[in-house]
């Protein structure tokens, strides 16, 4: 059973790679992550939010359907046929950012593409790359957050911090609360508003069977 560390054969049997061998174990020592069950509270987020682990960097290379499926509340039909991909036009993705991430979380309207999504869990908005850097000690990380997503480590540990600052190992057994708070930043909503939640339960139930073995 996986426990304090989790081993190259663990995940491979998840389908991750094994380069992440060090950088998770390393941030699970920083950041609590000690137990059985908090091990198999946080692996199936990051799978889900990264494409096991290989999509690092929130991509807004939407078309304008994608747009209003994924962002209902801040994009509307008119903006999406306008900034979304459409053949011979690339989508907009600097506009598409600051709109759906602008003026809010610490980013100024201008700061919402900087400010994306970024590392295994997709660290978002300014003020968590703010308290990311001032809480792990890594120095600039505010001003060049493309290394939560070009350094292994550093995204590792964004994972990890985001679980222990707000106390999520305590509902390490509880993958509708856990994958609540990891789209929406609340414990209680609803299914049907949590992306990706039949996903996030499937992976969750895949490593719970493949961490029972070392």
């Amino acid at each position: 059973m996986i426990t304090t560390v989790v081993t190259e054969k663990a995940l491979e049997r998840i389908s991750i790679g094994p380069q992440w061998v060090d950088p998770l174990n390393k941030a699970a020592r920083k950041y609590n992550c000690n137990t059985y069950d908090r091990w198999c509270a946080i692996i199936p987020q990051l799978m889900h939010e990264s494409n096991n682990l290989t999509k690092l960097r929130e991509s807004m290379n939407y078309s304008p359907e994608g747009l209003v499926n994924t962002f209902p509340r801040r994009i509307t039909v008119e903006q999406a046929a306008r900034l979304g991909r459409i053949p011979g036009r690339p989508a907009d993705q600097v506009a598409i950012g600051n709109l759906v991430y602008g003026g809010r979380g610490g980013n100024s309207p201008t700061e919402g593409f900087k400010y994306r999504g970024r590392g295994p869990t997709q660290l978002t908005f300014k003020d968590n790359y703010i308290s990311f850097e001032r809480e792990s000690k890594i120095k600039g990380i505010v001003d060049n957050p493309d290394i939560v997503s070009t350094n292994l480590d550093v995204g590792a540990e964004s994972s990890f911090w985001f679980f222990d600052r707000n106390k999520l190992w305590a509902k390490a057994t509880d993958v509708h609360a856990i994958s609540s708070f990891v789209n929406t930043g609340r414990f209680n909503s609803s299914e049907s508003v949590i992306n990706g939640y039949d996903d996030r339960r499937a992976k969750f139930a895949i490593v719970k069977r493949a961490f029972l073995q070392q």
